[in-house]
């Protein structure tokens, strides 16, 4: 069996529970570990004598790795995950796997997708207590199954939930039941099957926290058996009792201790001789909670990864017990009893609290405005949640305003979608200035920052990490920024899904397809990793007008996928009889006059991103009109357009006729790439389903979540009525 490196994310305290269970694992080894904290990650690579870092992304690319431990806090498994398996990485995950069930779902779809294995960290499931209960119950020992019950009485005082920043708190951690119990819920219902539904009650009496500390639940199962969850961590003054037991019409079992660690009741009607020694053989003293059901999760995870064998406790397992957690909570903010079968949702496990509507003060709007070159309507911003998009003159040529604005109204969101024109040296202060304003939801990131502002925010979304390029932010309730990247997902979308009228998709599939990229900056750099990712065996070429920009995209997307080639200009005539898919991600051909620096202008738009582009900037003048900008720039420029239109116009012969063009600009509607690919006989696609995609995206699944979850709207519905409005209004 060859040797299964293991990296380890997270350095608290269940990571030496994991380290110690690796040291242990035949076929194995510890590599990497990986923290936030420098403070964490340091001490315990050199403990465990292998690398440490703080960054995970830098991790993937400097060491040689098979599987990933995530050991981190239970609202950065998912995002963690996630990560890993883009890295093409199988996953070990702490439970839960996640906090919302959505999330869960996401990556199981992932693994499968990349034939990558996932587990979660349910290791109770192998200790010899519960193991052998579980066979007895496979056998019918106990018959008809008649009551399930879940104990426990802990004792977490303030102090457990002051030590760090995530314990008790609804976006990254849920109370007893989502924190403590969740173990023995699983537990229960791997003992007693599939659960109908539950009523729920719970209340936070001893401690300050966002969470409960007590939860009481009544179960009913599939089987008929009936169910009870009785969660605290408001025992005082120790830890009392931690017990699962099962009672049927032949027998009743009690498993207790720390870790579902013994068996303290094992009575049947119908006895038998070794029931006597069970208790004493089945049960362990452990040291801790964690138990050492570890050690036989990683030589099965090992196992799994080397020979094949089978996923014993998966991500599935996991959604399973998240699912009850889900239907528990959702009980209790309902006040009523809920179905599973109705996949009933937590209105606030892993969500941040819902966002404020009020004013944050004159104070901060005029921070704002002071960042911006363009003038807001301080007036009409005061009493609104706020969405907006960023660059340097998005107030000039920027869709999403015309299309985010009817969606709010849609949706009877008070809510208002601006422009925010600023200077480069204004960045960071504008960011500032935003992280401060309580009315701010997030919103879009264009031209000229998509990368530039990577480093200025708080968080970057493992994705858009990975890509180096940002084109959506999220304010969350605390006042941080994070960075998302739905630039990949718009241009999918609008290559391979029926839109805009279309019955059917522009390509069926991008799987073994040839395809050339021209442009290496945002756009262009969320797109050359999603179509590496989509055409699997095909090849990718990457064109830039600066050709060490292209070699360096080629060599971060080589690291995920093989297939890439950075081409120089001068290459495309070579390639092109050669292509099934042509995209552009340029700003060549997109209309407009735009800015070179603060004395001249020029327009981009009569140029294709096929042939060099060399336009002629002119001076910028007051008193010019738009169509007298225009006319200047293009009288400037006329030599070098008939240039550049009579090499592009040559070239599009060149492309197979089932080739496809695609211009991930959308105004205007068909560029000068376009209308060449349009006269030599080839199928075109210009960027509005794109810009519509990644909008809806942007706004249903990162800027708005909080609220419409918060307002019972996170919906397929609500989805589908976004995407229907902002196409109908574009």
């Amino acid at each position: 069996m060859s040797e299964i490196k293991f990296a380890l994310i997270g350095c608290g305290r269940v990571a030496e529970r994991h380290a110690d269970a690796l040291s242990k694992t035949p076929g194995s080894r510890l590599v990497a570990v990986c923290d936030s904290a420098t403070d964490r990650a340091q001490p315990f690579g050199q403990r465990h004598g292998v690398p440490s870092f703080t960054s995970s992304s830098e991790m993937y690319r400097s060491v040689e790795i098979d599987a990933v431990s995530i050991a981190t806090p239970s609202g950065d498994h998912f995002p963690r995950s996630l990560e890993a398996l883009g890295f093409e990485k199988h996953v070990i995950v702490e439970k839960p796997p996640a906090l919302r069930l959505e999330h869960v779902e996401q990556m199981i779809s992932e693994g499968r997708r990349r034939d990558r294995r996932v587990w979660v960290a349910f290791q109770n499931r192998y200790n010899p207590a519960v193991h052998r209960t579980r066979e007895a119950l496979l056998e019918g020992r106990l018959g008809k199954p008649v009551l399930g019950t879940v104990r426990i009485r802990w004792c977490r005082n303030q102090g457990y939930f002051d030590g760090d920043s995530w314990h008790g708190r609804w976006a990254t951690d849920g109370g007893v039941l989502a924190q403590q119990a969740i173990h023995h819920v699983d537990i229960l219902r791997w003992f007693l099957g599939e659960i109908e539904s539950v009523e729920s009650t719970c209340s936070t009496r001893l401690v300050d926290i966002e969470c409960e500390d007590l939860c009481v639940a009544t179960l009913r199962f599939k089987s008929g058996a009936l169910g009870i969850i009785e969660a605290t961590t408001a025992a005082r003054p120790r830890d009392f009792e931690a017990s699962v037991s099962v009672l049927g019409e032949k027998g009743t079992v009690v498993l207790g201790g720390t870790a579902l660690n013994r068996i303290e009741t094992w009575e049947f009607a119908e006895s038998r001789p070794e029931d006597r020694e069970v208790p004493q053989r089945f049960s362990q003293e452990v040291p801790n909670s964690f138990g050492f059901g570890h050690d036989t999760l990683f030589g099965r995870a090992v196992a799994s990864i080397a020979l094949g064998a089978p996923v014993e406790i998966p991500a599935e397992e996991g959604l399973k017990t998240l699912e009850v957690v889900h239907a528990v909570y959702a009980s209790h903010e309902r006040a009523c009893r809920v179905r599973l079968d109705e996949h009933p949702r937590s209105s606030r496990l892993g969500i941040c609290s819902p966002l404020p509507t009020g004013s944050h003060g004159e104070n901060t709007l005029r921070d704002v405005q002071e960042c911006l070159s363009n003038a807001l309507n301080l007036e009409a911003t005061d009493r609104r949640l706020i969405a907006g998009i960023i660059g340097d003159r998005p107030s000039q040529y920027a869709k999403s305003p015309s299309i985010w604005n009817p969606a709010f109204q849609s949706l009877a969101m008070k809510a208002l979608y601006l422009s925010f024109d600023v200077d480069r040296h204004r960045l960071p202060n504008l960011l500032k200035a935003l992280r401060g304003w309580e009315n701010y939801l997030g919103g879009s990131v264009t031209v000229p920052y998509k990368v530039d502002i990577v480093e200025h925010l708080d968080e970057v979304d493992p994705l858009a990490r990975q890509i180096g390029a940002v084109n959506t932010i999220l304010r969350t309730p605390e006042g941080t920024l994070v960075g998302f990247n739905t630039d990949a997902a718009g241009g999918l979308h609008s290559l391979i899904r029926p839109h805009a009228g279309r019955s059917s998709p522009v390509l069926d599939s991008l799987q073994g397809r040839t395809v050339l990229l021209m442009g290496a900056g945002g756009a262009g750099r969320a797109l050359a990793f999603a179509l590496a990712k989509e055409i699997g065996p095909g090849a990718l070429f990457l064109v830039d007008r600066t050709p060490e920009r292209a070699r360096s995209l080629a060599d971060e997307v080589l690291r995920t996928r093989p297939g890439v080639t950075a081409l120089p200009q001068a290459g495309i005539p070579e390639v092109l009889p050669r292509v099934d898919l042509l995209v552009n991600a340029t700003l060549c051909g997109q209309s407009g006059v735009r800015s070179v620096d603060a004395r001249t202008i020029v327009t981009l738009e009569p140029f294709s991103p096929l042939a060099p582009a060399n336009p002629v900037a002119v001076e910028k003048r007051s008193e010019d009109s738009l169509p007298e900008a225009y006319r200047r720039c293009v009288e400037a420029s006329r030599e070098a357009i008939q240039e550049n239109n009579r090499r592009s116009y040559e070239l599009a012969f060149r492309l197979p006729g089932t080739a496809v063009v695609f211009d991930a600009v959308y105004s205007p509607v068909e560029t000068t790439l376009l209308r060449d690919a349009r006269l030599t006989g080839h199928r075109t696609l210009n960027g509005k389903a794109m810009n519509i995609a990644q909008a809806a995206e942007a706004m249903f699944h990162r800027v708005c979540r909080s609220y419409l979850e918060s307002h019972s709207l996170w919906t397929e519905q609500t989805y589908q009525r976004i995407l229907t409005v902002m196409s109908s209004v574009w």
